[in-house]
């Protein structure tokens, strides 16, 4: 359910076989909840290309779009690389239990600091196509790969 679930992925199309090599979603309890809770995945081979940087774009407009304004993140304690992205993002950090690292996250204040770490302006195309995807009632961007029909 797209009110609930917003999804979007990675893959490499030209090669058949390739698994998708990221993933970014939100998740929330409720259709229209203005909650939710974060949550990103990339293959290892893939980390310090920008790739990251680029799913949270797209879900973090996507989530703007549809109404979502708080984020929960949990990540394990040990992944600086995750936990360094998240603060760059103006993630506040909630505190540490049982080995991991909590977080809370504004989507708006995370498109802020990605439109500030991307001066050649990369990622402002896409937070404009998704955010212009997102309105458009009957849309499924070809990424979103998650939780909805492929498109």
């Amino acid at each position: 359910n797209p009110a609930c679930h917003l999804g979007w992925g990675a893959i490499l199309p030209e090669e058949a076989d390739t698994p998708a090599i990221g993933a970014a979603h939100v998740l929330r309890s409720a259709p229209h909840s203005p909650d939710g809770e974060l949550a990103l995945a990339l293959d290892d081979a893939w980390h310090g290309m920008g790739i990251a940087r680029l799913l949270l774009a797209a879900v973090m407009a996507d989530a703007a779009t549809r109404g979502v304004r708080h984020l929960s993140l949990v990540t394990l304690a040990d992944n600086r690389r995750a936990i360094a992205l998240f603060t760059a993002l103006g993630a506040e950090h909630r505190g540490y239990a049982d080995g991991t690292a909590s977080f809370a996250l504004s989507p708006g204040d995370a498109l802020a600091a990605l439109r500030g770490r991307d001066p050649a302006g990369r990622h402002a195309a896409v937070i404009r196509a998704v955010a212009a995807q997102a309105s458009a009632a009957d849309s499924r961007p070809a990424l979103r790969i998650v939780g909805q029909e492929a498109a």
